[in-house]
């Protein structure tokens, strides 16, 4: 994943809890 974007990260993780996925998270 994008380490130089850990809160892209960690915002990913807390979509995923919430059932939207990474892609979400995820910058085009």
């Amino acid at each position: 994943f994008q380490l130089w974007q850990p809160d892209a990260f960690l915002a990913a993780q807390a979509e995923a809890r919430a059932g939207r996925g990474f892609s979400a998270a995820r910058p085009a």
